[in-house]
């Protein structure tokens, strides 16, 4: 099974070999029209590029979310006080994931709207959703 960083390998040497240019970062795409790839349906990311192509698109935006050691740490600060230990969250799996990427994200930009072809590790949500637990009780 391919891990996420083997998919961000071939996705940038897919995207350099086809020519199109890299603007590293991604957008909010809570601020304009969002479109997501249906992976379920065309998992390919050649055919999310081809249509880019079709669509005479020459620059995509590439960004993925890597968390480090020193992100994770408060994972392992929390008491039993700073989240509900019935939640679902297994922060011990989390922490196993340092280092890992967690999320990809490749898109582009037509006629107002934000066309995105995103990967998500499964554990990354659980992560997300600690996170904004978290930060709901203003622990940092």
């Amino acid at each position: 099974m391919l891990t996420l960083e083997d998919e961000r390998k071939s996705l940038l040497d897919t995207v350099v070999s086809t020519g199109f240019h890299i603007f590293w970062g991604a957008p909010h795409a809570q601020h304009s029209p969002a479109l997501y790839w249906n992976r379920h349906r065309k998992p390919e990311i050649e055919t999310f590029l081809s249509l880019a192509k079709a669509e005479g698109i020459t620059t995509l935006f590439i960004d993925w979310d890597q968390r480090q050691e020193r992100d994770l740490e408060w994972i392992r600060s929390l008491s039993d006080t700073d989240y509900d230990k019935s939640s679902p969250v297994d922060v011990d799996l989390l922490v196993q994931h340092v280092g890992e990427i967690g999320r990809i994200t490749a898109g582009y930009f037509k006629d107002g709207v934000c066309h995105i072809y995103e990967r998500v590790a499964p554990w990354f949500d659980e992560l997300l959703s600690l996170e904004e637990s978290t930060r709901e009780r203003g622990i940092e």
